[in-house]
């Protein structure tokens, strides 16, 4: 791969309007040292001036998705990389409009910048907010959301969701009660699986529209935009397909280790406990530093949130605590106390497997964010 070739992207729209590097340079200062400019549209300048500047590297925050969070090196031809892919996946073309609702501190925000650069796509940046489309007056071709700015959007009384063209999903799972509400919806929406180790999504599953995940050895593999039109079944798919050049393996953990060329140093080593098909395709069960065990047997929480989506008509998550002769017992933690936790116990009971039951209902308010907008379990 020839090094330094961002350098030949400098060019970009934003809002419907183009600029040089050297005029979009100069943007970049105006806005950064604007007092009145709000937080979320100066991170976007201050990545965007650090695109344009003469380093071969960008300093980015993880996640904690491969260890405790931390600052790392990343290069900008590998950012270029996986733009490009995402940009052949979903065919987008110079002029096409991207919505920027994602904090650019962040990979996923920084990638959909990189994206409008690499492709000559049109951003349109709005305000970071649980519900970005209320600041969105334009149709747009591709946006990239979290599941939370999603269910906020579809429980709103007023919305703007037929603005949206295609959609990506990713900083947490999609549950089974989100992929209902969206089955039906004219625009197409994809969970995505990535981090800032593999800089944003590596592999995609479909969750609503005509199609399903890809059956294609990582052998034989062509175009990717050339998949569209596979059937597509009701329910939810639970199995990823790597994107063009991704390589995906399990160590002896069973956790999920990536090779994807031209993006990736080395493999990257996650806690995600996976399965892999032999097609190449994969499915996440979990996070192995997330196991409880329970009476000596191993239960990962996110597998029952995934059993118990829609079931429970509010925010939860299934954390423990320490018993004295399981070792650990599980819980549900939610927002308010249930009323009747008794029956809510006995109902979980009926539609889960032995050991994979609450044996409590724990009351906490309200529940603990990371940055990224995923739950603090405690």
């Amino acid at each position: 791969m020839m090094l330094h070739k961002y350098r030949k992207y400098g060019q970009l729209t934003i809002a419907g309007q183009t600029y040089s590097p050297d005029a979009l340079f100069h943007l970049s200062v105006e806005k950064l040292a604007d007092e009145k400019a709000p937080a979320w549209e100066k991170e976007m300048f201050r990545f965007i001036s650090e695109w344009l500047s003469d380093e071969d590297t960008i300093l980015v925050q993880t996640s904690g998705s491969t260890g405790p969070p931390r600052k790392m090196s990343v290069r900008k031809d590998a950012m270029l990389q996986s733009a490009f892919n995402t940009i052949d996946f979903f065919g987008l073309t110079p002029g096409m409009s991207v919505l920027l609702c994602l904090p650019a501190n962040y990979i996923a925000g920084r990638m959909m910048i990189v994206r409008a650069f690499a492709g000559g796509l049109d951003l349109v940046p709005v305000p970071v907010t649980g519900r970005p489309l209320q600041h969105l007056s334009r149709p747009v071709d591709f946006a990239a959301m979290t599941p939370l700015q999603m269910m906020n959007e579809l429980s709103a009384e007023t919305s703007r969701l037929h603005l949206l063209r295609t959609v990506i999903l990713g900083g947490s799972a999609v549950s089974n009660e989100l992929a209902r509400k969206l089955k039906n919806r004219p625009f197409r929406v994809w969970e995505t699986y990535g981090m800032t180790e593999t800089l944003s999504h590596i592999a995609l599953k479909p969750v609503n529209g005509n199609e399903k995940s890809p059956d294609y050895s990582p052998i034989n593999r062509g175009r990717l935009s050339d998949i569209k039109n596979k059937l597509y079944t009701n329910e939810k798919n639970s199995f990823f397909t790597p994107l063009k050049n991704v390589h995906v393996f399990t160590d002896e953990r069973n956790c999920l280790v990536v090779d994807a060329a031209g993006i990736t140093n080395q493999p990257v080593v996650t806690n995600d406990i996976a399965e892999i098909k032999e097609n190449g395709t994969f499915r996440i069960k979990g996070r192995i530093d997330n196991i409880i065990n329970t009476g000596g047997i191993k239960v990962s929480p996110e597998e029952i949130e995934q059993r118990l989506s829609g079931l429970i008509p509010e925010p939860f998550y299934i954390s423990s605590r320490p018993h004295p002769s399981l070792g650990n017992e599980i819980v549900l933690v939610v927002p308010r106390k249930p009323d009747n936790v008794d029956a809510l116990l006995q109902h979980l009971r009926n539609v889960l497997p032995p050991y994979h039951a609450p044996k409590d209902v724990v009351v906490k308010q309200p529940f603990r964010m990371t940055e990224s907008g995923k739950i603090k379990r405690d």
